[in-house]
């Protein structure tokens, strides 16, 4: 490499570890909690920054954590989230699952390089040293790991061009957000509020509209399980069709493409099925009641359920419906545990239903939405496709750009 220099990253700047407060199914470090608390499950998004978090600590529960500023960079250590590089969009508290960086030496590293040498790098905390996976890496490794640099002004320029395709995803990511507000209230304004379009005019009944109905979403939806095709059978796996399970959901409305892929030959040999696009998918164990909608056709494993509805212009609703439900239940658990889902739990779940035609006019009124949104996510799939290309020539040395 031209003039380019090998450090450690310890030569670099200070290797920490984040700190969780224990047992951590203890309310007293989370109850009035404001603070947020970032876990391994919150860096979802597809963009450089956590902007939002699902829990939050209060003082108590900081005071056996670590607090780091915005801006923060911060590196999983452990799980199927290895090596993934995320800044800090907010102040808070990290997990003990969470390495971070801090203490530069500004004279010699840029901040931005470093990050892209990291996802660049990533890989090899898979695969460290001899080869063989790990399931984790510590401050130690961190510390010793090795990295070339150009001079600073150079660092600067190479962490400039990639940026600009992560600053486009980031406009991207919150235009999405502001996409997925605008369809969660309006559901509200017209099935929560009973605000809809002609609500005045609508005769009510005790309270409720006269042609809604009390039921579940079997009314309107079928729940399907899924499953798996074996896994010690070759012929099954590595193929084109997506398959669905719990750590492939992300914070946004759609999933497109999943981790694992089945073939053919998997999917005829297992009771899996293939569910279609814009189905309902929610996660039944594990990391239990997120959802997401199927940007495309695809599998699912026994995890999840899979919510399919009868009218395919009622796809949205069934998706916020199912939002709802989940928010819900998670009142209602009201600190305990929310383990799993089961049939059952769809089957006594019941809430008001509206009519077909008020269904249909929703799909007209949100369907705009979820178009657009399903838009920018695919054109954040292309831009970091682009930025993945430049990112291992540039941080390599083997694409030259000019010298600033």
């Amino acid at each position: 490499m031209r003039n380019w220099k090998t450090y450690k990253i310890s030569d670099l700047c200070e290797v920490g570890r984040g700190s969780s407060p224990r047992p951590i199914i203890d309310q007293r470090f989370f109850e009035g909690g404001s603070i947020p608390w970032i876990k391994i499950a919150d860096a979802t998004s597809s963009g450089k920054y956590i902007y939002y978090t699902k829990e939050y600590v209060n003082e108590f529960g900081a005071s056996f954590s670590r607090y780091l500023d915005k801006g923060s960079l911060i590196i999983a250590a452990s799980g199927v989230s290895l090596g993934q590089i995320k800044f800090l969009g907010v102040r808070g508290c990290i997990h003990d699952g969470w390495l971070y960086i801090s203490d530069y030496k500004k004279d010699l590293i840029s901040k931005d390089f470093l990050y892209y040498f990291l996802i660049y790098y990533s890989a090899g905390f898979h695969n460290f040293s001899s080869g063989a996976a790990i399931q984790n890496i510590n401050t130690e490794i961190l510390r010793n790991t090795l990295i070339s640099i150009p001079h600073l002004s150079m660092q600067n320029s190479i962490a400039s061009i990639l940026s600009n395709y992560d600053d486009l995803i980031e406009v991207n990511n919150q235009r999405i957000k502001l996409l997925e507000e605008t369809a969660r209230e309006l559901y509200k304004e017209w099935f929560v509020r009973m605000r809809f379009p002609g609500w005045k005019e609508t005769k009510f009944v005790k309270g409720v509209p006269e042609d809604w109905v009390y039921d579940t979403c079997y009314s309107f939806a079928d729940i399907k399980g899924g499953g798996t095709p074996s896994t010690t059978n070759p012929e099954y796996w590595e193929g084109d069709i997506n398959f669905f399970t719990p750590t492939d959901h992300s914070n946004s409305f759609f999933i497109f493409e999943t981790e694992k892929k089945i073939t053919e030959k998997g999917l005829r040999n297992s009771s899996t099925k293939m569910f279609t696009k814009y189905s309902t998918f929610i996660t039944a164990r594990g990391t239990v009641g997120n959802i997401c909608l199927a940007g495309t056709d695809m599998a699912m494993n026994q995890s999840c359920f899979g919510i399919v509805s009868h009218n395919e212009n009622d796809c949205f609703f069934t998706f916020l419906f199912t939002d709802e439900m989940i928010k819900y239940l998670k009142l209602v658990a009201n600190g305990a545990t929310f383990d799993a889902i089961t049939l059952n739990t769809f089957k006594n779940y019941k809430a008001l239903i509206p009519n077909t035609e008020l269904r249909q006019l929703f799909f007209e009124r949100t369907s705009p939405f979820f178009y657009q949104i399903e838009n920018l996510l695919q054109q954040n799939t292309q831009l970091r496709q682009i930025r993945d290309r430049l990112l291992p020539r540039l941080i390599s040395d083997k694409l030259t750009i000019k010298e600033p």
